[in-house]
């Protein structure tokens, strides 16, 4: 059920207000917000809630009566301000839990404070990635011996100019009905790992979102070697390429590697250069892999492999409802690579090949003749991950946000250990 719905539910679970002129309200808290509940005429605040299971992400509250004490002190922007016969439901936005905090002294019978966290009270701490030789899986090569044409570890300070373009105050994936705009200051590198990060901050700059407005309602990152946002800084024709990279946990996230054209003029336009996508993670479902190749006459389409059992296209995990994935779990890191030749194209996860697909027609074959360059991205929302089968049903609606069902860690990071390019 959808935040909207939820909260539509909760007004029906309410007692009726006593007071004249009496309001009800909702509020909706994500990871680490708080919120300062007042009784604004010396009525007593009474917490209730529909059903014991509900109360980790569901919190009503209630004004009655009078003579409690002396009203609270006026509220701020963090609070909302009760009078008799006022009720207010409080809501986990992306599965944080509610809980009650101190009140410096004041009575809980005219100031309730409430903050939403992740239930564990301490991330788990995230695992460094393992250590994979920088040779191309034996699955791959058939133990023939390959060169290394291009690669980045991320071993530096910042992102490497020479081999990277960030974008920059971007709506790339508008057409995708996307709801991130990219900005530079959200692609970092440090201790051997680019970071992609996707944020809940409302910004402008960025062109017209999805439904025509000025605003942006998530910010995120997005580095290519293709000439865009700056100068063309690599491309290549056949070989194998393969990213070790970690998701983000959280149904909204869009996590993609993927070839694109050089945008020198090389290559014609979309699809007829063929777009390859090795990896792309619907934040649902952060375990299972989705490729696709797009070329005239239409796209193969998307197949699912999950990560932990590769060569099943079994639907994992799902984080929507809460899971332990987004509830004090992590995600693991993994290896995505694909094999691209002359008429053929080989997906692998950590080194098992786990989908084939040959050229049948002289435009496929030409399209598998164009050299490509690389995309790492983080998008957030589109038609990608905002289906029911998939769990987010956010949207953007002008200058407004309708956040839908949305579960997530915020911000979420998607981590990349390496990007690596073999031919034989």
């Amino acid at each position: 059920m959808g935040v909207a719905a939820l909260a539509a539910a909760v007004a029906g679970l309410l007692m009726a207000p006593s007071g004249a002129g009496a309001a009800s309200e909702t509020r909706t808290l994500y990871n680490r917000e708080s919120l300062s509940v007042r009784s604004g005429d010396g009525c007593a605040l009474l917490a209730t809630t529909a059903t014991s299971a509900a109360s980790k992400t569901r919190q009503d509250y209630r004004c009655a009566g009078a003579g409690a004490g002396a009203p609270s002190p006026p509220a701020g922007p963090g609070a909302v301000t009760l009078d008799d016969g006022d009720t207010l439901s409080v809501m986990s936005g992306d599965g944080c839990g509610l809980q009650p905090a101190g009140t410096a002294g004041a009575s809980p019978r005219v100031r309730r404070e409430v903050t939403c966290g992740l239930r564990s009270t301490r991330r788990p701490a995230e695992s460094p990635p393992p250590v994979v030789a920088a040779v191309p899986p034996k699955s791959v090569t058939g133990g023939a011996a390959w060169r290394s044409i291009w690669s980045d570890e991320f071993s530096g300070s910042g992102i490497d100019a020479t081999k990277w373009n960030v974008a920059d105050d971007a709506n790339y994936g508008s057409a995708n009905r996307e709801d991130q705009c990219y900005r530079r200051a959200n692609v970092t590198e440090s201790g051997g790992t680019l970071r992609l990060t996707g944020r809940r901050e409302t910004v402008t700059g960025c062109g017209r979102n999805p439904h025509g407005g000025r605003a942006y309602f998530f910010t995120s990152g997005l580095v290519t070697t293709r000439r865009q946002n700056g100068p063309l800084k690599m491309k290549f024709r056949r070989g194998y390429a393969e990213v070790q990279m970690r998701v983000p946990r959280g149904n909204l996230y869009w996590p993609a590697f993927w070839l694109v054209s050089a945008g020198d003029g090389s290559s014609p336009s979309w699809p007829a250069y063929g777009e390859i996508d090795v990896a792309e993670i619907y934040g649902s479902h952060p375990d299972v892999m989705e490729s696709n190749f797009h070329r005239s006459g239409g796209s193969i389409g998307g197949r699912r492999h999950n990560v932990n059992h590769p060569r099943s296209t079994a639907v994992g995990v799902n984080v929507n409802p809460p899971h332990v994935l987004v509830t004090g779990g992590t995600n693991g890191w993994h290896r995505y690579g694909i094999k691209w030749s002359a008429n053929r194209l080989d997906w692998f996860i950590d080194g098992v090949p786990v989908r084939t697909y040959k050229a049948s027609t002289n435009a496929d074959r030409k399209a598998l003749g164009y050299e490509k360059s690389i995309m790492l991205n983080l998008a957030i929302g589109g038609t990608g991950p905002r289906d029911t089968a998939r769990g987010y049903t956010g949207d953007e609606s002008g200058g407004a946000y309708k956040n839908g069902n949305l579960t997530a860690d915020i911000p979420g990071v998607l981590a990349v250990d390496y990007v690596r390019v073999w031919q034989p």
